[in-house]
């Protein structure tokens, strides 16, 4: 259950809220101390782990790094549409996608001034198969694709370049993140 994000932030708050609440000096049997852990009792600070837990509050990322899988080569075509010098609403208007979720996106590209892509349908290849990412940031490695390109994110996303779809599962904080 960990793995869900929610989960996680939820079980960092109620930790960090059991720390910081409690009325005992350093710890006790309501925050910290347990008969599992009685042979370091006397190691075990609330302050501390309030401290520690601190970093971790609020909402949670989910990122999923996969070590079982191998890292495929991606080698970008030379064609492509230049969109560097676009605005916003016209390099997000050929994305054909008015969702909520890329209303969203444009919204926090134009108020946090956040990096423009350099391309728009920009082909790749991935061992023989090629696709096309809908937006990608070359320098960043960061890559975009739109809910109805999904054959070109499956292919890309085992890749060295960090890829999302825009629907309603995207991370806007590591998306974020990433171009910052």
């Amino acid at each position: 259950r960990l793995l869900n994000s929610t989960v996680l932030s939820q079980v960092f708050n109620s930790a960090h809220n059991a720390m910081k609440h409690c009325i005992c000096d350093t710890s006790c049997y309501n925050c910290l101390r347990s008969y599992s852990n009685q042979r370091v009792h006397e190691k075990l600070d609330r302050h501390l782990a309030e401290e520690f837990l601190s970093s971790y509050l609020g909402e949670a990322t989910e990122l999923v790094i996969r070590q079982d899988q191998e890292v495929k080569e991606l080698k970008l075509l030379d064609n492509g549409f230049n969109i560097k010098t676009e605005d916003y609403d016209y390099i997000f208007s050929l994305l054909e996608d008015d969702s909520e979720v890329a209303q969203r996106l444009l919204e926090l590209f134009i108020s946090q001034s956040l990096p423009k892509p350099d391309f728009n349908d920009i082909e790749f290849k991935v061992e023989n198969e090629k696709g096309y990412a809908d937006l990608l940031w070359k320098d960043k490695k960061i890559m975009l694709f739109t809910k109805d390109n999904e054959d070109g994110y499956i292919l890309a996303k085992n890749s060295s370049y960090l890829c999302f779809v825009l629907d309603e599962s995207l991370n806007f904080t590591l998306l974020l993140k990433a171009l910052s």
